[in-house]
């Protein structure tokens, strides 16, 4: 038994489907619209051409109509996607599909408003496309350390191609200056805490280790697995300046040697150092012989030569764990850690002979050393330089060219 469906229930399905219809001549003159067409577009049956939904000039119009016909003659099915134009003016999609009907003679058109989901498209192609272009490095990983995505800027800071890092993991491209601290404990921090920020070093390309700023984020996704968000700044420009300041700040210029400021704080951590180990640190005052005729007669610029070489030459008697340090003018000072008097006497005799230079026939250049020890002669720092200032005033009024102990009295 045959069924037929009549044309009123035919156009009460066309009314009621919830999908916009609509069908036209082959000019694309409107002949009938649904429901859905109207709610979508707000027009009915009063909208001349389909084309008039497009937001297009008239020129524009024209050009997509003949585009269509010769699509639809060739293939007599055709689908794409539209930027509308609702009659009260307002823009938005569609995506359509068009046929000819059996005899040729109109066109059914279905267009689903796809407003929002192109509206969540373009803002995944904007987020897509501000990763891809910005300046600062960016990776996404999973919650094993496994990189997935690398932006450009990623790509250059490593020195690696896009393969490379997909190969290498966190562990392998990063470093903590605390060899005890592990990405795992970072990672750890982010899950509990969503976020994590703080410096490490990024091991680069054949270029060893570069320091790092890197700012991490916890990222949730609906299947319940954990991801992870880093962006990373290249901070190795800023370090190498703070460097500067602190080398300018704790060292003399002219020698490069600790200055008087750094000098004490060295002292003290010697004097502590030793405190906890119960052992000997010497303190040598020395003041160069001669130097004022040679800074009077040959000028200030050789005598700043004679210091950066008597600099030179006191660090090369001394040893690693030992500091020297120019206290100002012609003065400097050596800090001896772990010694004995033994040893004291020794790199004593051997400073005296190094320093000893002729510089012509009447420039002459030594040293006097004035020595005090920890904890000896005083448990004090500024004590234990006075007495070997003052012992080195000794050694001045003894002639000169030696060194003199300072003996406690008490």
């Amino acid at each position: 038994m045959t069924s037929v469906i009549s044309d009123s229930l035919l156009a009460d399905i066309f009314e009621c489907i919830p999908t916009a219809i609509a069908y036209t001549d082959l000019e694309f003159n409107v002949v009938k619209t649904n429901a859905q067409f109207f709610l979508q577009y707000g027009y009915q049956d009063d909208i001349a051409k389909i084309s008039y939904l497009l937001n297009q000039s008239i020129v524009e119009r024209r050009s997509t109509e003949k585009q269509w016909l010769s699509a639809l003659l060739q293939s007599e099915f055709i689908v794409g996607e539209l930027e509308t134009q609702h009659k009260n003016g307002t823009t938005g999609w569609a995506s359509f599909r068009a046929k000819l009907t059996d005899q040729k003679q109109g066109i059914v058109w279905v267009l689903d408003d796809i407003t929002g989901h192109k509206a969540v498209q373009n803002k995944l192609q904007l987020e897509a496309t501000v990763f891809q272009v910005c300046g600062e490095a960016i990776i996404i990983f999973d919650e094993n350390g496994h990189i997935e995505i690398a932006n450009p800027a990623f790509k250059k800071l490593m020195g690696y191609s896009a393969s490379e890092t997909s190969h290498y993991g966190l562990d392998s491209l990063f470093s903590f200056a605390d060899e005890q601290q592990e990405m795992v404990d970072i990672l750890s921090q982010v899950q509990e805490h969503k976020q994590w920020h703080g410096e490490l070093f990024l091991n680069k390309k054949n270029q060893g280790k570069i320091p790092v700023r890197m700012m991490l984020n916890s990222i949730q996704r609906h299947s319940g697995s954990s991801h992870f968000s880093a962006v990373i700044y290249d901070i190795s420009e800023r370090k190498a300046q703070e460097q500067e300041l602190r080398q300018r700040a704790n060292h003399d210029p002219l020698t490069g040697l600790p200055n008087r400021n750094e000098f004490f704080v060295r002292l003290n951590d010697a004097l502590a150092m030793a405190k906890r180990n119960q052992y000997t640190v010497a303190l040598l005052y020395l003041d160069l012989d001669g130097f004022k005729p040679i800074n009077d007669t040959l000028g200030h610029g050789r005598g700043d030569e004679v210091l950066q070489e008597v600099a030179h030459k006191l660090l090369g008697c001394v040893r690693e764990v030992d500091t020297v340090a120019r206290l100002g003018g012609d003065e400097f000072s050596v800090i001896l850690n772990g010694t004995s008097e033994e040893l004291v006497a020794i790199t004593a005799e051997r400073l005296i002979a190094t320093i000893s230079m002729r510089l012509n026939e009447a420039l002459h250049l030594s040293v006097s050393i004035g020595v005090a020890l920890y904890p000896h002669d005083a448990l004090n720092p500024l004590k234990l330089l006075q007495y070997a200032d003052e012992a080195m005033y000794k050694a001045k009024q003894q002639g000169k060219h030696s060194y003199c102990w300072h003996k406690n009295k008490q």
